[in-house]
């Protein structure tokens, strides 16, 4: 302070302004000789606030207080600093919370449009915004095609569901702030906006969806008219984006993955159906070529025995052809569900073989797609099992579920056999308890001769 204000007569407060609050209350402990320090005091001076460490302390004469001493330090500069952590830590925090929600939201099994709405709803809540929407590449990244949106009217979205190229790559791929990557979805969402109309031009945010060092499509952001979206937003976004980026790769991977599958499974498929016909026809031929020489020669009782084993061979090539060629029908599963698939091959095969086929359901099913997939799978296989080698008259199956586990049970009362002795090898069991494997769950058997089989999946439901 300056030197002139300190005189005869002029007491400590009056040195102070401001700080009776904070020095009133330490007087007894001042007047015991035991000093005061105050940190980051705000003061309001003619440039606005400003802050200052503040130390009192007590001169004494022998025991008694004669005096005080007072030091004012500056401390803009460490409250600023610390002001400036703060909002960091802040910031980190914000975006961590929004990276947990975004890995959250994509470990569950759920189709990818599905998962980017959800997480489009995620970053709209966290910015603070109503109006957003997530473009993706087509395979040729000639085009930006519309995935996910929320709050933008219906004739904009026909302007914006799907944007050709060419596109400018060095926007793409800079580390510039510049958001307006896209200018017409950047246009169309800005002047959009409803709550931009009347108050002048929304604020607009996109930002690639990157993922391996290539950009895999935009998310785009519309704020409030009036509000401008700071470097804390777009790097806020681009961290999401980079999270956004790992799902739709990951899907991709993934759809990749199960359309070879698919192919794999078809050829196969073809493989069983080749050497399946060709030994029916085989068999078909020879039995023909002996009964026309059985008739021929006048044998007619044994001639009419190999007819009616021609109809055996016949009918059994008939429903393996039935059976082999439903397997080929995948889309039935994703169309109709794990249930509705189940009745529709019992109704398709089992029924038209004359087998008593009946599908008994319990609980609500609500099964990702992958398990269901293996379900039906193994389901399949049991059926098949049980139509070509076991004869019966009647199968059931069952499948239930409960907040813990799913069950699936596929029994038939026809021939059976001896597990003990391995004479179901065959029957493709491998591939039933690889897939209940594969599923985390396990598989059962129960057979013997006479007495039909029982084959039994528990497999635990994802929470």
């Amino acid at each position: 302070m300056p030197a002139g204000d300190v005189r005869v007569g002029r007491g400590m407060l009056d040195l102070l302004p401001g700080m009776a609050p904070f020095i009133e209350p330490a007087m007894a402990r001042l007047l015991d000789g035991e000093p005061l320090y105050l940190e980051a005091v705000a003061f309001d001076e003619r440039e606005g606030v400003v802050y200052r460490d503040l130390v009192v302390c007590p001169l004494m004469r022998g025991e008694e207080v004669d005096g005080f001493l007072h030091l004012i330090i500056d401390a803009d500069e460490r409250v600023g600093s610390r002001e400036a952590l703060e909002r960091a830590v802040l910031g980190y925090r914000r975006e961590l919370s929004a990276l947990r929600e975004v890995m959250s939201v994509a470990a569950e099994s759920l189709e990818l449009r599905d998962v980017l709405k959800r997480l489009l709803d995620h970053v709209l809540r966290m910015m603070k915004s109503r109006v957003g929407a997530i473009h993706l590449f087509d395979e040729q990244r000639a085009a930006l095609r519309l995935a996910a949106s929320r709050g933008v009217p219906q004739s904009v979205l026909e302007e914006v569901d799907e944007i050709e190229g060419p596109f400018d790559w060095a926007a793409w791929s800079g580390e510039e702030t510049e958001t307006d990557i896209v200018p017409q979805i950047a246009e169309r969402l800005r002047q959009s906006a409803a709550y931009g109309r009347r108050r002048g031009i929304a604020a607009y945010m996109g930002v690639p969806v990157r993922s391996r060092g290539e950009s895999r499509g935009l998310i785009s952001v519309v704020g409030r008219a009036g509000r401008a979206f700071d470097g804390e937003d777009v790097a806020l976004l681009t961290s999401i984006a980079d999270q956004i980026g790992v799902v739709v790769e990951n899907a991709r991977l993934h759809r990749q993955a199960e359309q070879l599958a698919v192919v794999r499974e078809r050829e196969r498929l073809a493989r069983e159906l080749h050497d399946s016909v060709t030994q029916s026809l085989y068999s078909l031929t020879l039995l023909a070529e002996a009964s026309q020489r059985l008739l021929g020669g006048g044998d007619l009782e044994r001639a009419a025995e190999y007819t009616g084993r021609l109809g055996e061979i016949a009918q059994q090539a008939l429903k393996e052809m039935r059976l082999l060629v439903y397997q080929l029908r995948p889309l039935v599963l994703k169309r109709e569900g794990l249930v509705g698939a189940l009745q529709q091959r019992l109704d398709a095969v089992e029924k038209r073989a004359g087998v008593d086929a009946r599908l008994l359901v319990e609980g609500a099913l609500d099964l990702p797609a992958p398990m269901e997939e293996g379900l039906y799978r193994i389901a399949q296989e049991a059926l098949n099992n049980a139509l070509k080698h076991a004869a019966p008259r009647t199968v059931i199956l069952r499948i239930g579920t409960d907040a813990q586990r799913v069950t699936l049970e596929v029994e038939d009362d026809g021939r059976g056999f001896d597990v003990g002795a391995g004479d179901g090898g065959g029957m493709g069991l491998t591939s039933m308890q690889e897939r209940a494997e594969r599923l985390g769950g396990s598989l059962s058997l129960v057979s013997a001769p006479g007495e039909g089989t029982r084959v039994r999946v528990d497999v635990e439901v994802p929470r």
